[in-house]
């Protein structure tokens, strides 16, 4: 007898087999939440299935595009042409006639046993079928199929995961005709929603660009409303299976997909959603035809998984992500520190500069102090690994070698067990479907972090930072030492730090921002030559030797930022060593400055004047020195955050002098990430880029995609 498992009666355990979406589906669904009826076959069917199947994936080569395709086909083609026993078939019927349908919808629900490889499920298609055996066979087989796709070959390979490993479960659930679906995606201070009419398939596959609503989350307030631009429709076909995709009439496309009261409804339910659940990022709707018209859940993110729910404490979610691991406690001021083995969650009360180099090793961060822009949180968000900060007394409430699990979107720690560990690993894949015409550029500050986001479309890297890699070098030997007696060892390891970054990502440009004097983690070490002119400049030397040996006998297009210029004499005096070490002369390099002085705003046609070709506008310490606060302080008052008008009115200023002085202007920071809304904003004003860390990559990419669609629609609806 085949064994399936009804969404209303999952129980954590069987999470593993029935994959992460059921899992999700059922847990809401138990609580009462609108989720259609329906049953999953669980990833251990397949196994059976495939057991016999014969491919060889080790030798396949996935960057010969041709082979990949034959494979991917042939792989296909073995699936489809299975033969399923009687008895599975009978057992299959049988469960779909509890669920008094006529047709049914099968969503793939991936099980996997780490988080590697991301959210998978999007690259894979719902089928919808009738309940007859040979239309459930074939969309079975169909859906298992959906595995051996080109490009999950192409991503299983390159993370060195074998298809068997990914196992697959399949929803099986009662199909509805939609009236309208879409996506609602949670930030901190709204409610984004897209809608379009039929099946959200449209609106997966970049054919429509759906209605769009803003919601206040603090007082609830529709903020905005677009029309989008709606030509096609997916829906149930009346009498044969699948969905068909229909025109729609100038009627349908001149109207919201939802009316007032549907809308309301929804976002009802969008409230009642993320109050319960705090840690969603976004969550899959379908407005189906009943006497109701009922809102149903089909998707969830980030998925909800099953742990203790004792709670240890709360602080500020800072790196998204979660982590089991046993905990490592360090005191700042202890004789002797402990070792650190590597795959700890480490507990501190703040990060100092020694111990910015086992981040690296670590599973995650705890904090006592610190803000979600402190260097700590930058830092770990670079890694990928999460991390908590301004969680008070974390050094008395957790004990070294306690397994907790954290969660980096929350800030809760909760307690764990071994046997619940998992890879903590979080790259981030995305396949994006057009180009974009802001530029998308990333934040980096280490060689290691190039392995997660290389082939990914970015247009270069916007802040090469070097505060960790000086970091890790001081802490061996004093700056006046590497400069007297080790300066060439010096040039030679900070050329390792910038070459293979240069390497990767040339012809494409690389903003290396030269070492900040005043960077809060190294003032212990460089506050006493703060004031040595020499050697400040001895120093910058070497850095710009470093980059003109890059560009002379490599031919990288490495590039100049400086940081904290607060004059334009003092941008002059750099200037003239640039010019006198010869980089002036290299074709296409460009020195840019940091605007993250207010007197920048006031002052940059000056700076212009002095030589200045570029600025990238530093939104963390901009909104620390515009507004008076320490953004190293876990509680900032919430009328003081980097929403405060003042902080908007800079950034248009910066943005638009720019342009009046025909400089190029990029953006970087903590803004538009946490705040994707004020995207657009940043697009009509005339940013040419928007600079991120590697794991908001994904998230900018389709907030930029959207907001471009979104002005390009507005301007030729002016022009009928």
């Amino acid at each position: 007898m085949t064994i399936l498992y009804w969404l209303d009666q999952i129980t954590p355990e069987q999470q593993a087999i029935v994959g992460q979406k059921a899992f999700s589906l059922s847990q809401i669904k138990r609580a009462g939440y609108p989720v259609v009826s329906g049953f999953v076959i669980p990833s251990s069917t397949l196994e059976e299935f495939l057991f016999d199947l014969h491919y060889d994936f080790a030798n396949l080569n996935v960057d010969d595009y041709q082979a990949l395709q034959i494979f991917a086909s042939e792989s296909r083609q073995q699936i489809l042409r299975l033969t399923f026993p009687e008895e599975f078939l009978s057992d299959i019927l049988a469960a779909t006639s509890q669920l008094c349908t006529t047709s049914v919808a099968l969503r793939p629900s991936l099980c996997v046993s780490n988080s590697l490889f991301g959210d998978w499920n999007q690259f894979l298609s719902t089928q919808f079928c009738p309940c007859n055996p040979s239309a459930l066979s074939l969309g079975i087989k169909q859906t298992w199929a959906e595995l051996f796709r080109a490009k999950t070959l192409f991503l299983a390979q390159k993370h060195q995961i074998k298809p068997k490993d990914l196992g697959l479960g399949i929803i099986v659930q009662s199909s509805y005709q939609a009236i309208a679906s879409g996506i609602t995606q949670i930030s901190p201070s709204s409610l984004n929603i897209q809608a379009t009419w039929g099946d959200e398939l449209a609106l997966h596959q970049g054919e429509v660009l759906g209605d769009f609503y803003r919601v206040n989350r603090s007082n609830g307030q529709l903020e905005t409303a677009e029309l989008g631009h709606k030509i096609i429709a997916y829906r149930l076909k009346s009498s044969r299976d699948g969905l068909e995709r229909q025109l729609l009439d100038e009627e349908a496309q001149k109207n919201y997909a939802l009316t007032n009261v549907e809308l309301h409804k929804l976002i009802e339910l969008s409230f009642t959603l993320v109050a319960e659940y705090s840690n969603l990022d976004s969550f899959h709707w379908t407005l189906t035809e009943s006497e109701l018209s009922t809102f149903y859940l089909t998707n969830l993110k980030p998925y909800l998984t099953y742990y203790d729910k004792g709670l240890i404490l709360k602080g500020l979610g800072a790196s998204p992500g979660e982590a089991i691991a046993p905990a490592q406690i360090i005191t700042t001021h202890s004789q002797n520190q402990p070792q650190i083995l590597g795959g700890e969650i480490l507990v501190l009360n703040s990060i100092t500069l020694e111990w910015l180099p086992h981040l690296k090793q670590a599973a995650g961060i705890i904090l006592e102090k610190g803000g979600l822009t402190s260097h700590g949180a930058i830092v770990a968000r670079e890694l990928g690994i999460p991390a908590i900060v301004g969680a008070k007394q974390a050094t008395h409430l957790i004990k070294t070698g306690e397994f907790i699990k954290i969660d980096g979107e929350t800030g809760e720690v909760h307690p764990a067990f071994p046997r619940d560990i998992q890879s903590q690993v979080d790259v981030k894949t995305f396949l994006p479907t057009y180009p974009l015409g802001t530029q998308l550029l990333v934040n980096i500050s280490q060689k290691e972090t190039l392995v997660q986001i290389s082939g990914l479309p970015i247009d270069g890297v916007g802040l090469l930072r070097s505060e960790l890699f000086f970091g890790e070098l001081l802490q061996t030997r004093p700056l006046l030492t590497w400069l007297r007696q080790y300066k060439s060892e010096l040039q030679a390891k900070l050329l390792a730090l910038l070459e293979p970054v240069s390497r990767v990502f040339s012809p494409k440009p690389v903003f290396y921002r030269s070492l900040n004097w005043y960077a809060l983690e190294l003032e212990s070490y460089l506050e006493p030559l703060q004031r040595e002119t020499k050697i400040r400049q001895e120093f910058f030397s070497l850095e710009l030797q470093t980059l003109l040996n890059l560009r002379k006998q490599l031919n990288y297009n490495i590039n100049l930022l400086l940081p904290f210029v607060r004059s334009v004499e003092e941008f002059q005096d750099y200037y003239q060593q640039v010019k006198q070490i010869g980089l002036l002369h290299q074709e296409s390099f460009q020195i840019w400055i940091m605007a993250e002085i207010p007197s920048v705003i006031f002052m940059l046609p000056e700076y212009v004047a002095a030589g200045v070709q570029g600025i990238s506008i530093g939104t963390n310490d901009l909104s620390q020195f515009l507004l008076g606060i320490n953004r190293d302080k876990s509680y900032i008052p919430p009328e003081l955050t980097v929403k405060h008008p003042a902080i908007k009115k800079a950034i248009k200023q910066l943005i638009e002098s720019a342009k009046q002085n025909n400089i190029p202007c990029s953006i970087c920071g903590q803004l538009p990430v946490d705040y994707p809304e004020i995207i657009p904003d940043l697009i009509r004003w005339g940013i040419q880029s928007i600079s991120v860390e590697p794991r908001a990559l994904e998230k900018t990419y389709w907030a930029i995609a959207r907001a471009e669609q979104s002005i390009l629609l507005e301007m030729a609806r002016k022009m009928k």
